[in-house]
């Protein structure tokens, strides 16, 4: 369950845009809600780093007192009645300091919702979601700041939707989500569903497959290696979570992106969605040669995402 759930806020009302979906998780789960507010003092003390060390004392004085009294006035909302909320304030890189937070705390998800701040803010101070993306070692939930769920929360049917490829590696996001699922109380149905976007065979592998006189059909073959691979994890699943329906389906595609974000947005006309994905936290080279399908779907849609970063074994060598 989620008994630790971590949100940041920038003091922007978009971003508090995900405290209902946060109260709803902790409430169901009897978890407890941190609320932390870092202050950028780059962003929000403007010329901080030319004054003298008397003035930005001063600055740092005014700025936690009003990052403490926003938490309060947050935490004092009828919103989180009869929850345990806790509060931290601090100073320095917003990406820095949550990423140290979440290293050193035991978390189970964090929720953020993106594009706190809008514009050239934005453009010039980088994203947290997307930092927290590629390095957060704890499930991220992103919530768009355009479908945060607020209105529809136990009315609409809830469903989480786990993109899988058939390695190890994508199915780290299988318990994350499933523990979403779990603790995502509604009036309505909850269901997990496990997709794998399967890509046409390349015109070289059949080519060869001809140039050995093999009847094999591999466009069938990979379809029903896939859906094979979906049931055994479907079963897998259903060991740990036996009231909840878990769905299997495959599609073929060469545009695996697109595919992924053509089937939830079609799912999200009916129901709460979420899509669970893995992510490499690749550096920006490697996101060039290789390509990325998380990184992608993050910058082009408006759906809700729960994005993992499969960790090494604690006793891995160190590469």
């Amino acid at each position: 369950m989620l008994r630790s759930i971590l949100v940041p806020l920038d003091g922007s009302v978009r971003a508090e845009q995900s405290l209902p979906v946060a109260a709803h998780l902790a409430r169901s789960s009897q978890g407890a809600l941190h609320l932390v507010r870092v202050v950028d003092l780059i962003l929000e003390g403007g010329i901080y780093t030319t004054l003298q060390a008397p003035y930005r004392q001063e600055i740092l004085d005014v700025a936690g007192t009003n990052a403490r009294e926003y938490l309060e006035r947050i935490a004092s909302r009828p919103l989180f009645q009869g929850l345990k909320v806790r509060r931290m304030v601090a100073m320095g890189d917003p990406v820095t300091q949550l990423l140290d937070l979440i290293q050193s705390s035991h978390f189970d998800l964090v929720i953020l919702c993106s594009h706190g701040y809008t514009g050239l803010q934005r453009w010039a101070y980088g994203s947290v979601a997307h930092h927290l993306m590629r390095q957060s070692s704890v499930p991220l939930l992103l919530l768009h700041h355009q479908n945060t769920f607020t209105h529809t929360l136990t009315e609409r049917p809830f469903q989480v939707v786990i993109a899988l490829d058939g390695s190890p590696f994508a199915e780290a996001s299988l318990l994350p989500a499933l523990r979403l699922a779990q603790a995502w109380l509604t009036q309505a149905s909850r269901t997990l569903q496990l997709l794998q976007i399967v890509p046409p065979p390349k015109e070289d592998e059949e080519s060869s497959i001809r140039r050995y006189g093999l009847d094999i059909d591999l466009r069938s073959l990979a379809l029903t290696q896939a859906q094979q691979y979906l049931e055994t994890k479907r079963t897998q699943l259903q060991q740990h979570a036996p009231k909840i329906p878990i769905e299997t389906q495959v599609e073929e595609s060469q545009d695996i992106a697109g595919a992924l974000l053509e089937h939830v947005q079609h799912t999200t006309s009916s129901n709460n969605v979420v899509l669970a994905l893995t992510t490499h936290g690749r550096n920006f080279l490697q996101r060039r040669l290789l390509g990325s399908v998380t990184e992608r779907i993050f910058g082009h849609t408006h759906q809700s995402l729960l994005i993992v970063h499969p960790q090494p074994p604690a006793n891995a060598e160190q590469s």
